[in-house]
């Protein structure tokens, strides 16, 4: 997995229809540099698989790869890349903090629209996405409270 990525995606609404689903369009490795990157994770993979102590516990002769992309150039590793490679899944950043919401989590333009889950994050999270979720959740409750004038009970 290319955990952060250079490539950007798209979502757009394709109807007024709530119950539409957007479109969205992930455009993995739209950007050069991730699939450069990926490519070479995966030849250093290779070599710290054929690296003592590592190799001894890795059963001899045993592939770790497919045949048709052994990785052994950098070209066969992009080709193995864009053919095999799969998301973490934790998609981000469609209505990114300071381009679409403000620091109030308002969306800039509208009235009334905030937006509190991981849409407003303008990168990917290091660990797992949750845990950023739940932080921007509480720092919303935060904002709501102060916004309706209450005190928020500790």
């Amino acid at each position: 997995m290319l955990s952060h990525p250079f490539s950007a995606g798209t979502v757009h609404i394709t109807s007024a229809d709530p119950q539409t689903k957007p479109k969205v369009d992930f455009n993995y490795y739209s950007h050069p540099l991730d699939v450069e990157i990926h490519a070479r994770h995966v030849q250093v993979l290779e070599k710290l698989a054929k690296t003592e102590p590592l190799a001894s516990y890795i059963k001899p002769g045993g592939r770790r790869l497919p045949k048709e992309f052994p990785a052994d150039t950098i070209e066969s590793a992009k080709e193995l890349t864009r053919a095999l490679a799969t998301t973490n899944y934790h998609p981000c950043g469609t209505c990114s903090l300071g381009a679409v919401v403000d620091s109030r989590l308002n969306v800039k333009g509208m009235r009334g629209l905030r937006v509190v889950d991981a849409s407003i994050m303008p990168i990917i999270p290091r660990g797992n996405i949750i845990a950023t979720v739940y932080a921007v959740a509480e720092r919303a409750a935060d904002i709501f409270g102060e916004d309706l004038g209450v005190r928020r009970q500790t």
